[in-house]
């Protein structure tokens, strides 16, 4: 039982998934600000691929993302356990690789601020009006500041069980739609004339 109870501690571990932020829209509905999933790929010990592994993941990514081959192949040429071979890509992307089923693949979810209005920079006019974000998902300036409170949604805390070389044993990310923040549209002060 002691051996049992050892085993719990060391392979649970706490992990914590942060929700969409909300939309903002302006007073005629266009959206403004927005939070998008993006995913990281990543290849587990690189190293130890065959040829014809190797030459279907990159052939896979590089029909995906338009990336130069050399590249991708440079990515690949490592000793880490881990390399990542391509970021920030969309849903769509996401299933072709997965329909691909690529042997030692992994895909990261993360979340991203959108901003299709042109905000994001403080440098744009939209920008300093419409705020941005930080790498740590925390609100800078404008509007998004403004209603940070509002816009942000709530974190899920949970206890995933991890293997022998620490990867889940069980993947059950689901983003929960009832978790992510606020809508909010701009009242006919703060909108654009």
């Amino acid at each position: 039982d002691d051996l049992r109870e050892k085993q719990r501690r060391q392979s649970a571990q706490h992990e914590e998934l942060p929700a969409l932020r909300g939309d903002l829209l302006d007073r005629d509905g266009a959206l403004l600000a927005t939070s998008v999933l993006r995913y990281d790929v990543w290849v587990e010990a690189p190293s130890t691929l065959s040829d014809t592994e190797r030459r279907g993941i990159v052939d896979a990514v590089q029909a995906v993302t338009q990336e130069q081959r050399t590249r991708l192949d440079a990515r690949l040429s490592t000793s880490n356990p881990l390399a990542r071979l391509a970021f920030s890509l969309d849903e769509p992307q996401i299933a072709t690789l997965r329909d691909a089923q690529l042997p030692k693949v992994r895909f990261t979810p993360r979340r991203q601020r959108s901003y299709p209005s042109g905000g994001a920079s403080p440098t744009t006019p939209a920008g300093a009006y419409i705020g941005f974000q930080g790498v740590d998902h925390k609100a800078l300036e404008g509007l998004e500041l403004a209603f940070d409170e509002f816009l942000e949604g709530s974190t899920l805390r949970r206890y995933v069980q991890r293997d022998g070389r620490r990867r889940r044993s069980i993947d059950s990310f689901s983003p929960a739609a009832d978790r992510r923040g606020h809508e909010r549209r701009l009242p006919r002060l703060l909108s654009r004339p």
